[in-house]
């Protein structure tokens, strides 16, 4: 579609050139004999668009697609994309800083109290990212079970079975078939636990070491884990300490940042 009325285009402006500007000394054509050119060609155009749509919803009605539904779909891909690509709209680092006290009901030398801080964790969530989707154990399980060295086994054991049904008097494959299928169920059971034990213990370890902030509720200076933490909170950051969420600094002695893991280089 979008060539055939590129090809349109180049025609209508190759007659429109030739006609007005004529041939080696040839007479002009008529404004009005010009116009009726380009109505016919664009009356062209418009004719082989809509002899394409028709084409085209009537094979998606034959191969049982409702255009209607298509066109639904299709919108609403471009509107999530839309949305994805939307950036989030913040105005803290702009305004005045009174203004952020009375936004988010803090005070300077308050804070916020301690009675907001369940509604404000219900409004906005906690201080942290969304955990990535953890893989269920039984699929852990089961992919223990069905790696490649696990299926050779298995299927070692199988063609014990198989030969032990096609000759009844070699009792020895039966003896080998039972072997390879308890070694591998075993193994499977101890790499399956050694793993569970490995992410435990990472888990624990991060729980361990947990960020803290110190921030200012009720007029008083307190220590709590950074996940905690809520928009309007008053955050004292002293040297060493990480920054634990989106800030904007009020009050800074002899301020420096860390920024080596933002730009790659480091800070001298």
């Amino acid at each position: 579609m979008a060539n055939f009325e590129a090809d349109a285009n180049l025609e209508i402006e190759r007659r429109f050139s030739s006609d007005v500007g004529g041939y080696h000394g040839q007479a002009k054509a008529q404004p009005a004999e010009q116009a009726l050119n380009e109505i016919q060609i664009q009356h062209k155009i418009s004719r082989e668009l809509i002899s394409r749509e028709i084409s085209r919803r009537n094979e998606m009605k034959k191969m049982g697609i409702d255009p209607k539904d298509e066109e639904v779909k299709g919108d609403r891909k471009k509107m999530d994309r839309e949305e994805a690509r939307k950036e989030v709209e913040m105005d803290e680092h702009l305004v005045e800083v009174n203004v952020l006290y009375q936004r988010y009901d803090s005070e300077p030398n308050r804070g916020i109290t301690e009675d907001s801080v369940e509604r404000r964790q219900a409004e906005d969530g906690l201080n942290k990212l969304t955990p990535p989707a953890k893989t269920p154990w039984w699929l852990l399980f089961l992919k223990e079970m069905t790696n490649a060295f696990a299926l050779l086994l298995w299927t070692g054991a199988l063609l014990c079975f198989i030969a032990y049904a096609l000759d009844t008097d070699s009792v020895e494959n039966v003896y080998l078939g039972i072997v390879l299928a308890i070694v591998n169920f075993l193994t499977g059971c101890f790499s399956y636990y050694q793993n569970a034990r490995s992410s435990a213990a990472m888990e624990a370890l991060q729980s361990m070491s947990a960020d803290t902030a110190t921030v200012l509720r009720d007029g008083q200076l307190k220590k709590i884990d950074s996940t905690q933490l809520c928009r309007g909170d008053i955050v004292k950051i002293t040297a060493g300490e990480k920054v634990p969420a989106d800030v904007r600094i009020l009050k800074s002695v002899n301020f420096k940042v860390e920024q080596s893991s933002l730009t790659g280089e480091p800070d001298e």
